[in-house]
C-alpha cells in the first residue's frame, strides 16, 4: 500500500474544516458559561466503554510526501498559522507496531487519545526511514532498494538485464533529486520571484513520460540561459521601476549581477534533473510506475460559493484558469461555455471572479479576446441577420494601451459570433452576473489584526464624570 500526502490538498483540507479560524476570532465566553459547558462536558464523558480486546493492526507502507513550491496567500496564512513545516520525499517504508489494549474500560476520548499517542511515537520511531528517503539526499534508500531488487532477480531468475535496470533507475532517480534541489537553491538565491515561478511551471509541464522529462529540461536550460543574459537589464529596470532611481538603482544591479551566474547554472541543473528524470522514467518497472489519473480535479466552489455536483466541463475550465493565471492571481472560476463548435474557428468563452477571456479552439492557453470586468460596463446577447452575437462593452483603450478618460468615457464594443440565440443569452447573463459579483466585491471591507485596536473618535465636546 502506498500513501501520498500533498501539501496543497492537506492545506485545502484545513480549511474546509475550518482550521483556518485564528484565536482572535473565536468568540470568547465568560467564566459562568464555561462552567456550565464542563459540568455537561463531564456528564457527557462519565460513559465509559468496556472491550475485552482491542488490536489495530497497521501493515506496512509506503509513505510520500509531496510539497508545492507556491501557495497562495490564504494557504500560506494558513500553513503558518498551523506550524505546518514540510520535507519532500518518496516511497519511505513504514513500519508500524499494533496497537493493543486488554480489558479496557475508558471513556472514549481516552482511548482516541491513548491510539493517537501510540502511532504518533511509531511514526517518531520512524525517523531513520524518513529522512534516508528525502529528496535533498537523493532519496538513498530508494536506491538501495532497487540495487536488493536488481540482485534478487539476478539471483533468483539470473536476470542480468533485470539488474541492470534496476541499478539505472535507482542511480538516475538519485541524481534527479540531487541535481532538481540543488537548482530549486539556486533558484531561491537568484532572488527573481518571476524568474522562479516560471521555472516550476517549466518543471511541472511534463505528461510524466520520458519525452515529457527530456523537453521540460531542455526549455528550463534555455530559459535560464536566457534568463542570466537579460538580468542585469531586467533586475535593474524593475528596481528602479519599483523603488525609484536612489534606492532601487544599486539594489536591483546586484541582483542581476547574481543571476547573470545563478540563472544559466540552475538551467543546466534543471536539464540534468530532466535528462536523468527522463532515464529514471524509461527504466521504471511496473512497481514504480504512478497509475493514470482517473479524472481532471473538481471545481469545489460554484460562483455562489457552494461544493456543486462534480462536472468535466467545469473541471477543465478549472484547469485553464490556473494555466492562464499561472498561480498570481486569486481568479475564481465562475462559467465556461462553447460559443462556436465549427472545428475550424471553434470559440469558447471562460468566465473568472476577474476577467472574462474569449479562448480559440485551436489555442485555448493564448485568449482572442480578453476583457477585465475593472473595465467591462455590460455584456448583452445581438440578434443580426440571422446570426446572434454577444456583444461586450468596455472602456476604450488607446493604441498604447492607456485608458481613454478625456471628456466622456469611449467605449469600444467587440463581438463575437455564437452558433445560436440560447447560448448568446445564456452567456451574456453569466458574464453580466460576474461583473455585479465583482462590483460587490470591491465594497468589501478587509479587517486586517493590525486594525483590531483602532478606535473611532469623533469631535465634540469632552465629558469627565
Amino acid at each position: 500500500m502506498t500513501l501520498t500526502m500533498e501539501e496543497l490538498l492537506l492545506l485545502h483540507l484545513f480549511k474546509f474544516f475550518g482550521m483556518a479560524q485564528e484565536e482572535s476570532d473565536v468568540e470568547k465566553m465568560d467564566e459562568n458559561h464555561f462552567d456550565t459547558l464542563r459540568s455537561t462536558s463531564s456528564e457527557t464523558q462519565a460513559k465509559r466503554y468496556f472491550i475485552d480486546t482491542l488490536k489495530l493492526n497497521a501493515t506496512e507502507f509506503k509513505l510520500s510526501v509531496l510539497t508545492s513550491p507556491k501557495l497562495p496567500p490564504d494557504l500560506q496564512r494558513l500553513k503558518k498559522y498551523q506550524g505546518l513545516f514540510l520535507v519532500q520525499f518518496e516511497d519511505a517504508p513504514v513500519s508500524l507496531d499494533p496497537y493493543t489494549r486488554l480489558h479496557a474500560f475508558e471513556t472514549q476520548q481516552f482511548l482516541v487519545d491513548s491510539i493517537a499517542k501510540h502511532y504518533t511515537e511509531e511514526l517518531k520511531s520512524q525517523a531513520l526511514k524518513l529522512l534516508g528517503a528525502m529528496d535533498f539526499l537523493g532519496n538513498p534508500i530508494g536506491l538501495m532498494q532497487d540495487i536488493q531488487d536488481g540482485l534478487k532477480e539476478l539471483i533468483m531468475e539470473g536476470n542480468v538485464s533485470g539488474l541492470a535496470k534496476n541499478v539505472t533507475h535507482g542511480l538516475s532517480n538519485t541524481a534527479a533529486k540531487v541535481t532538481s534541489t540543488l537548482s530549486d537553491g539556486l533558484g531561491t538565491v537568484a532572488m527573481d520571484s518571476r524568474h522562479r515561478d516560471v521555472r516550476h511551471a517549466i518543471k511541472a509541464s511534463h505528461d510524466g513520460s520520458s519525452a515529457g522529462h527530456l523537453k521540460a529540461g531542455v526549455r528550463g536550460f534555455a530559459f535560464g540561459v536566457v534568463g542570466g543574459l537579460t538580468s542585469v537589464f531586467q533586475q535593474t529596470y524593475r528596481g528602479v521601476a519599483e523603488d525609484g532611481l536612489v534606492e532601487g538603482l544599486i539594489p536591483g544591479m546586484a541582483k542581476g549581477i547574481i543571476g547573470t551566474v545563478t540563472k544559466p547554472t540552475a538551467g543546466f541543473l534543471d536539464f540534468a534533473s530532466g535528462t536523468m528524470a527522463a532515464l529514471r522514467s524509461s527504466t521504471s518497472s511496473a512497481s514504480h510506475v504512478m497509475p493514470p489519473k482517473v479524472r481532471p480535479h473538481r471545481c469545489c466552489a460554484n460562483p455562489a460559493g457552494m461544493l456543486p455536483r462534480y462536472s468535466r466541463f467545469d473541471a477543465k475550465g478549472l484547469e485553464y484558469v490556473q494555466k492562464l493565471c499561472e498561480g498570481g492571481k486569486q481568479e475564481r472560476y465562475f462559467a465556461m461555455d462553447t460559443l462556436r463548435s465549427n472545428p475550424s474557428d471553434g470559440m469558447q468563452v471562460l468566465i473568472t471572479s476577474e476577467c472574462t477571456y474569449f479562448l480559440s479552439m485551436s489555442d485555448s492557453l493564448e485568449p482572442v479576446l480578453k476583457v477585465t470586468h475593472l473595465e467591462l460596463y455590460h455584456a448583452r446577447h445581438l440578434p443580426e441577420r440571422s446570426k446572434y452575437y454577444i456583444e461586450v462593452t468596455k472602456k476604450a483603450s488607446t493604441e498604447l494601451g492607456i485608458h481613454s478618460h478625456s471628456g466622456g468615457a469611449t467605449k469600444e464594443r467587440p463581438r463575437v459570433r455564437c452558433d445560436n440565440e440560447r447560448i448568446a443569452k445564456k452567456v451574456s447573463q453569466q458574464i453580466n452576473y460576474a461583473k455585479s459579483c465583482f462590483e460587490e466585491l470591491k465594497q468589501q471591507v478587509i479587517v486586517d489584526n493590525e486594525d483590531e485596536n483602532l478606535r473611532l473618535e469623533l469631535p465634540g465636546p469632552s465629558y469627565t464624570t
